[in-house]
This record gives structure tokens, C-alpha cells and sequence, in this order.
């Protein structure tokens, strides 16, 4: 069974289009206009992600974020095609970090390995990472990107 949840979604847009450009960020907490909501699928791709797609009606864009290893590595085909098949159908493809790591002072856990308080270069490889994956099976670096566990900070 797939559960989404739509609360609100945090957003990170960066001016100048660049796989490892970081500034000028916006954090959105709302829909652009009234009575929207936002469809968001989070650390992907796994499993369920070709599903999810193939149940989805064409009117309804999504907004996939996705990590570089989470619940698989997404290095490796079939992720590719998944995130491909995701873009070519017209929804947005998000960045959700490498790692699913917190990128403030909590205490995080993935693939057995529990990060603390990852410093700025740590942060900026975790995003350009995810980047630049993207960009190499897509042909563009997304413009979004969601927090893990929706924690952020002002460094963040």
C-alpha cells in the first residue's frame, strides 16, 4: 500500500540553473495558488516508484524527490529509467539529498550508519551529488530540493 502525505512541502530553488550552484534560496511552505495542493513522492526511487507512476493519471503532475542511496542506489540501472520515465511524463524530478541524512544537528541513521551535524562541504556534496546524477540521466540539474525529514536550519 502507498501513502502519500501533503502538508507542505519545503523547497529549495537556485538561480542559475548550475548542477552546484547554492545560492539565492527560496523556501516555499504554501501552494502558488488557492486551492492547490502539492503531490509529492519522496525518497525514491525504490520499489514502488514504477507503480506509483504507472497508477497515476497524466492530468496530475507529481513532484519526485529522490536520493542518491536511500532504499537503493540510484547509480544503478533500473533507477535511471524510472527517473527518466518519471521526467518524460512531465513530472518534476526533486532533489532529496544523497544520503537521507538530517542537515542540522539531529542525529540521522541510513544504510547502518548514523551521521551527526554534517558540516557545509558535507551538505554541498550530499546536494551536488544528486545534482549532478540528474543532470547526467535527465540532461537537467533539478531546481528543487526537499530536506530530509523536513529539517532545516538557517545554515541549511
Amino acid at each position: 500500500m502507498l501513502v502519500l502525505f501533503c502538508f507542505f512541502t519545503i523547497v529549495r530553488t537556485y538561480e542559475g540553473g548550475e548542477s552546484s550552484e547554492l545560492s539565492f534560496p527560496m523556501v516555499h511552505r504554501d501552494c502558488i495558488g488557492p486551492g492547490m495542493i502539492a503531490l509529492t513522492y519522496d525518497d525514491g526511487p525504490n520499489m514502488y516508484t514504477k507503480k506509483f507512476l504507472d497508477n497515476l493519471s497524466v492530468d496530475y503532475p507529481v513532484t519526485l524527490y529522490v536520493n542518491g542511496w536511500n532504499y537503493e542506489n540510484m547509480q544503478n540501472d533500473p533507477w535511471h529509467s524510472v527517473i527518466k520515465l518519471a521526467y518524460e511524463r512531465g513530472h518534476e524530478i526533486g532533489n532529496h539529498g544523497w544520503n537521507h541524512w538530517s542537515y542540522t544537528n539531529a542525529a540521522t541513521m541510513n544504510n547502518n550508519k548514523i551521521k551527526h551535524d554534517l558540516d557545509d562541504s558535507e551538505i554541498l556534496q550530499q546536494l551536488t551529488s544528486v545534482n549532478d546524477l540528474l543532470y547526467k540521466i535527465i540532461g537537467k540539474a533539478p531546481a528543487i530540493f526537499r530536506p530530509p525529514y523536513g529539517q532545516y536550519n538557517e545554515n541549511t
